[in-house]
C-alpha cells in the first residue's frame, strides 16, 4: 500500500488530488467534501480507515476549480491546459444514489 511504503520512507503524510477536506475535532479526524461542490470527491475516500485518514492531506480540497487552473499555469504544469469535464459527463461527479434515482428503472428480478 502506499502508505505503508511512503511511512517506510520517512514520510509523515500523503497528499491527493482528491477535491476533500478533512478537519480534526477533539483528536478525531473527519472527512469533508471539497470547497468546490462541483469537483467534490470526498465520497471516493468514505473507505479510508482513521489512520489513512490521519495521515493525508488535501491541498486541492479548499480551492474552486478555476483556482487550481491558475496555480497550475503559474507553475507551467501540463495539467493547466488539460480539458475539463462537465459535471453533467463525469461519473466522478454524481452520487450513486442520485444517479440511480435519476437514472435507472425498477425492474422485477427472476432468481
Amino acid at each position: 500500500m502506499l502508505l505503508d511504503y511512503a511511512v517506510g520512507q520517512g514520510a509523515d503524510t500523503i497528499a491527493t488530488g482528491h477535491y476533500a477536506r478533512k478537519e480534526v475535532r477533539n483528536g478525531v479526524h473527519y472527512l469533508l467534501k471539497g470547497l468546490d461542490r462541483n469537483k467534490d470527491q470526498s465520497y471516493f475516500l468514505y473507505r479510508l480507515k482513521p489512520f489513512q485518514l490521519e495521515r493525508a492531506i488535501f491541498p486541492l480540497g479548499g480551492l474552486e476549480k478555476p483556482e487550481v487552473r491558475r496555480l497550475a499555469a503559474e507553475f507551467n504544469l501540463p495539467t493547466a491546459a488539460k480539458k475539463t469535464v462537465p459535471a453533467s459527463v463525469s461519473s466522478a461527479s454524481v452520487r450513486s444514489a442520485s444517479f440511480c434515482r435519476n437514472t435507472c428503472r425498477p425492474t422485477t428480478a427472476k432468481w
